[in-house]
């Protein structure tokens, strides 16, 4: 990331395209640490020493829905770069 940060993220039928800036190790950021021991109690003391762990901000550019629309592959787009919705036919 330090050399490209670019970076995607793709779940189920959806991918998000984003920059990734690296905000040095989790320790170093209370904001992070209070609001992540808040929400996953769980996690936060099995995480948060791992000398090697970075915390990593991902602003999104591009937001990519994937389906079918009467039969034909179908992507609906924001792209958040250029502030646009559209839709796109993929055939």
């Amino acid at each position: 990331m330090r050399q490209n940060p670019n970076v995607a993220f793709a779940v189920n039928n959806m991918q998000i395209e984003a920059v990734a800036e690296i905000h040095g190790h989790p320790n170093e950021n209370q904001l992070f640490l209070t609001k992540y021991k808040e929400k996953y109690p769980q996690y936060h003391a099995l995480y948060t020493d791992i000398p090697d762990e970075m915390l990593v901000i991902a602003a999104p550019v591009k937001v990519s829905l994937y389906k079918y629309i009467d039969g034909k592959p179908c992507a609906d787009v924001l792209n958040v770069a250029e502030n646009k919705a559209y839709r796109e036919v993929l055939m």
